[in-house]
């Protein structure tokens, strides 16, 4: 082995045998060409920059080149690791490294491929939703059990308004994955927005299965109680209703709920003990207030359910316009036609629209002589399916009469199907009477006022209407009889009877005989 040596640039211990020092680059052995360092003097010039350099410099502290080989140092360091030779194993693990980044790029792209919820959602954010449901369509064709997909799926639908698919889809969730209560509650909602008795039948179906599935579950008990309600079986409301109370006792809502059910189940004392329990947890609940007031009425009790009901709109209640609605029907029933008028209108200007309240606030108006407002209101009521069709179109035929429209009356009246019995059958047809007397047709009158004597014996108008036509055609002794079986059924007492001038009528009908007729005028 050679004997190492000091460098005479460096000092550190080289080869002997090398050209150049490994640690500093200097020569070793004598050059015999390349740049040459000055020896002469104190300081020589960089042959790169020509910096001065002091006399044994080795490298140049301005360009950092090598004063004995003329290279800069970093060039060299460069060429040194590009020389450097790549050990096979850094190479394996290089490979491998793409292999893998490779194959998970194709993993992520496969898996994308195969999630047709992925691919739906993407579909969905990119604007292109028909798409993105008919994926998902073909999907649940073949696969009717992922219930991951039938959400999704029934998501699309629902943001779509397109609702009796969604409802479906969240349905067919359920069914797949009955633990996944929010597929049930979207499907309720989507039946929801459909409306109609079909809807809600569909809507208790769900909370059924929902509430086998957990007996515990307080909001679907809640909800199928309420469902229950819509389609009047109160006795399943109130079983539903204590249930979900069992499970969710500080739940006001529940209690409200419940006392709601035992009064439509006419369970009177318990309704109002319920109510007043969940009042007392909860002082400032209007709602609970308000249906306190609506059974207060329920059972006579006028004052204080106005009283309640007052109080509850002061409040704040989600039953403000049925509050409204019952304080203008106590009002009715008090003669007080004015104040009831401004309770329905507040009603209708807060958006009311239902046919209750429509009706009785057109009943107001033609009562005050509002008649446009009224003719508007009961022409539009009787145009739809409402239970007060039929009455709307007899008070609207009663407006024509009175202007003088007969023939217009008649037409109200043919809008509507009548399939009624009793009173209500007694009043359409005094009514259609009585437009037929105005047209000249006295045959098909009395047609109809006998279909009304046979609809109701009792109904006090159509014997008034008869009588009056018997006269009209000279069976006076006829027309006297039926005058007299009025003022029988009618209270003398009440000024909007006019039994004083029916009874006038009657005694000089019995002192003229069959020489004088007085004209029709009948107004009930």
């Amino acid at each position: 082995m050679a004997t190492m040596i000091n460098c005479p640039y460096c000092g550190k211990l080289t080869d002997p045998q090398l050209d150049s020092c490994v640690h500093c680059g200097g020569f070793l052995k004598k050059q015999g060409g390349g740049p040459q360092r000055k020896t002469s003097g104190a300081s020589q010039t960089c042959p790169s920059c020509g910096a001065l350099v002091r006399d044994g410099d080795i490298i140049c502290v301005a360009c950092g080149t090598n004063l004995l080989t003329g290279q800069k140092i970093a060039e060299e360091r460069k060429k040194a690791v590009a020389a450097e030779p790549r050990s096979p194993a850094t190479m394996i693990i290089a490979v491998i490294a793409a292999v893998i980044i490779v194959i998970l790029g194709i993993v992520a792209i496969v898996l994308l491929t195969r999630d047709p919820v992925a691919r739906a959602q993407k579909l969905d954010a990119a604007g292109r939703s028909t798409e993105a449901i008919s994926l998902l369509e073909v999907h649940v064709s073949k696969n009717p059990d992922d219930a991951r997909a039938q959400f999704a799926l029934g998501r699309l639908f629902y943001g779509m308004g397109n609702y009796q698919p969604a409802a479906q889809a969240f349905e067919a969730a359920l069914d797949a994955d009955p633990a996944n209560r929010q597929s049930g509650l979207f499907a309720v909602m989507s039946y929801g927005e459909l409306g109609g008795d079909a809807s809600r039948g569909e809507q208790i179906q769900v909370l059924e299965a929902m509430v086998e599935h957990d007996p515990t579950d307080a909001e679907a008990l809640h909800l199928l109680g309420l469902a229950r309600g819509t389609q009047g079986d109160y006795l399943g409301q109130v079983d539903a209703l204590r249930r979900s109370l069992e499970y969710a006792p500080t739940d006001t809502e529940v209690a409200a709920d419940l006392g709601v059910g035992l009064a439509l189940d006419k369970q009177y004392p318990d309704a109002e003990q319920q109510l007043k329990s969940a009042l007392s947890a909860n002082p400032e609940g209007g709602d609970i207030l308000a249906a306190l007031g609506h059974l207060s009425g329920l059972r006579g009790n006028d004052s204080e359910a106005a009283e309640q009901l007052r109080t509850a709109i002061q409040q704040g209640t989600a039953l403000e316009n049925e509050s409204l609605t019952r304080l203008g029907l106590l009002a009715m029933k008090e003669g007080k036609t004015p104040e009831a008028r401004v309770f329905f209108s507040q009603a209708r200007e807060n958006g009311a629209d239902d046919p209750v309240t429509v009706y009785f606030h057109a009943i107001c108006l033609a009562e005050q002589g509002l008649t446009p407002g009224a003719s508007e209101a009961f022409d539009e009521l009787s145009r739809t399916s409402s239970p007060f069709a039929t009455k709307a179109a007899i008070q609207l035929a009663r407006i024509r009469l009175e202007n003088q429209e007969p023939d217009r009356a008649l037409e109200a009246l043919n809008r509507v199907s009548v399939n009624l019995e009793g009173t209500a059958c007694a009043e359409f047809q005094t009514v259609r009477g009585r437009v037929h007397v105005a047209l000249g047709d006295t045959d098909t009158a009395m047609d109809a006022f006998r279909a009304a004597g046979k609809c109701d014996p009792n109904y006090p108008p159509v014997h008034l209407e008869n009588g009056l036509l018997q006269v009209q055609r000279g069976n006076i002794s006829e027309g006297v009889r039926e005058l007299q079986r009025y003022l029988d059924l009618v209270d003398p007492e009440d000024p909007g009877v006019g039994a004083s001038a029916v009874q006038g009528l009657i005694e000089q009908l019995k002192q003229s005989g069959q020489s004088e007729v007085p004209p029709t005028s009948a107004s009930v």
